[in-house]
C-alpha cells in the first residue's frame, strides 16, 4: 500500500469525499463504471489507490452498448487490459440500445444506452455470485452486512453542462440543480422528463447530512443501490492533469467531439467562451449555485409536503357513515358547495387512492408558487408517477383550481384524469 503522505492531493481529496460525504466504510463494495475515456480512467485509479487504505472491495463495470461498432470492442479491451495490469476485478456487461430504441421509439438511442446502462449497473450490484466478488479483499471480516455502490465519474464540468442544458432547454428549478452527488438507481434507470426531473431520493447534498442518510442505510445494504459520484467537484482540467502526472492512458470517443449535439456545442463552445470572456471560474460558480438550488428545492418539497397535508381532503365516508366535520381551512372565504362525499361519484374512491382528492378552497389559500409545488407532489403520489408531467400541465390544473367553473375535467398523461367538482379537486387512476 502507497504511504499516504506521498498520495496525490486529488487522492486526498477523493478520500475525504468517500467517507465524509459518502460515509463509505470498512467492507464495503464499490463498482466502478468504467468507459475507458479520461474521467472514468482516473476514478478507477483513485478508488483503486484508496481501495486497500479504506479496506474496500472494489471492481470494475464496463457495459458495452452494441453501437460503435470496432470502436466499442477497442474500448471494452482496453479497459479490461487496465484492470488486469492493476489486478482489478473485471465485469463486461453486453446490451442491445439499437434494439431497444426500435422496441421504444419515443426514446432516443443516447437515452436508451443510459437506460440500459444504469439497469446493467443495478444487476450486477443485486448479483451475489458476480465475477470477481470471491477475489476482492478475502481476508476483510466485518460484522455488517456488505452494502454495494455504483460509483460514476461525473465532475463538476459535466455538472456545470447539464445546469446550462436544461436552464436552455426551459427545465425548471429542480433541473438547474444540476448532477446529484447520491442518487438512487432506480430514478437514473428510468426515462424522466426534463420538465419535473425531482430528485426526492437523492442524498442532502450538505456533508454531515449525506453521511447521516448513508449510515441510516445500518447494516443492511440500501433496497436500491445508491450511485456515488466522487468527482463531482472536480473540474474536467484537474483530472487531466491527474491523468497526465501518473501517465495514465484512456480511450476517446469520437462521438464527444461532435457539436451537432447539445451537450458537445455547450462542452466546446459556450463553456471555453464563458472562461474566456466571463469568469474564469464559470464551471464552480454554475455548479456552486446548482447547489444552492438543490438546498432550496429540498425545502420547497418540505413546504409542498406540508402544504399538501392542509390542502388534502379526507377518503370519501362509506355508506351509512357520517362525513367528517368541514375543515376549518378558508371558512373565511365566501363558501363553495359542499365537497364531493358520495364514493360513488368517482372511480378513484373504489381504489387505495380514494383519498386523492383536495380542497379547491385551501389549496387557492397557499402561497401562489407553492400551488404549483402542491399540485406537482399531488400528481406524483400515484402508481404512475409524475414521469410525464411537466410544467405545463401544472398551470393547466391550476388553471382548473382557479376557474370560475365549478364542475370541470382535464386529461393528463398516463391515463390519468384530474375533475373539479365545486371545492373538490379529484386525481382519478387509469
Amino acid at each position: 500500500m502507497m504511504d499516504s503522505m506521498k498520495w496525490d492531493p486529488l487522492v486526498h481529496r477523493t478520500l475525504e469525499v468517500l467517507r465524509k460525504q459518502f460515509a463509505v466504510r470498512r467492507g464495503d463494495t464499490l463498482l466502478a463504471a468504467v468507459s475507458g475515456g479520461a474521467d472514468s480512467i482516473c476514478m478507477l485509479h483513485l478508488l483503486h489507490t484508496l481501495s486497500s487504505h479504506l479496506e474496500i472491495s472494489l471492481r470494475c463495470v464496463h457495459v458495452h452498448h452494441g453501437i460503435r461498432g470496432e470502436a466499442a470492442d477497442r474500448d471494452a479491451a482496453f479497459v479490461r487490459g487496465f484492470c488486469k495490469e492493476r489486478g482489478i476485478p473485471f465485469v463486461l456487461k453486453e446490451v442491445d440500445a439499437p434494439a431497444y430504441r426500435a422496441a421504444h421509439p419515443h426514446v432516443s438511442l443516447e437515452e436508451a444506452a443510459r437506460q440500459l446502462r444504469y439497469r446493467a449497473l443495478a444487476e450486477v450490484a443485486a448479483s451475489a455470485d458476480a465475477p470477481g466478488a470471491d477475489d476482492v479483499a478475502p481476508s476483510l471480516s466485518v460484522a455488517t452486512s456488505p452494502r454495494v455502490f455504483i460509483c460514476t465519474a461525473h465532475n463538476a464540468d459535466d455538472n456545470a453542462e447539464t445546469v446550462l442544458l436544461n436552464l436552455f432547454r426551459g427545465g425548471g428549478i429542480r433541473t438547474f440543480a444540476g448532477i446529484p452527488a447520491v442518487r438512487n438507481i432506480a430514478s437514473s434507470a428510468s426515462s424522466v422528463n426534463v420538465d419535473v426531473a425531482a430528485f426526492p431520493d437523492d442524498i442532502p447534498p450538505t456533508a454531515p447530512s449525506r453521511s447521516a442518510c448513508l449510515s441510516s442505510v445500518g447494516d443492511e445494504p440500501p433496497a436500491q443501490p445508491l450511485i456515488l459520484r466522487p468527482l463531482l467537484s472536480v473540474t474536467r482540467a484537474e483530472i487531466e492533469a491527474y491523468n497526465r502526472k501518473h501517465n495514465l492512458s484512456f480511450v476517446t470517443d469520437e462521438t464527444n467531439t461532435d457539436t451537432a449535439f447539445a451537450r458537445n456545442a455547450i462542452r466546446h463552445e459556450l463553456l471555453p467562451l464563458a472562461k474566456e470572456k466571463i469568469n474564469a471560474q464559470s464551471v464552480l460558480h454554475l455548479t456552486e449555485n446548482a447547489e444552492e438550488l438543490r438546498l432550496l428545492v429540498r425545502y420547497l418539497d418540505t413546504q409542498a409536503k406540508e402544504g399538501l397535508a392542509r390542502c388534502k381532503l379526507p377518503p370519501a365516508p362509506a355508506a351509512g357513515e357520517c362525513a367528517p366535520p368541514a375543515s376549518a381551512a378558508g371558512a373565511h372565504e365566501a363558501p363553495f358547495p359542499a365537497a364531493e362525499t358520495n364514493p360513488a361519484a368517482s372511480p378513484a374512491a373504489e381504489t387505495d387512492h380514494a383519498a386523492s382528492a383536495l380542497s379547491v378552497r385551501a389549496l387557492r389559500q397557499e402561497d401562489p408558487f407553492l400551488q404549483g409545488e402542491i399540485l406537482r407532489l399531488f400528481l406524483s403520489d400515484t402508481p404512475c408517477g409524475a414521469k410525464d408531467i411537466t410544467r405545463t400541465h401544472i398551470s393547466d390544473v391550476l388553471a382548473l383550481v382557479h376557474s370560475d367553473n365549478g364542475k370541470a375535467s382535464l386529461s393528463l398523461p398516463g391515463g390519468l384524469l384530474v375533475t373539479r367538482t365545486h371545492d373538490t379537486l379529484r386525481l382519478q387512476l387509469p
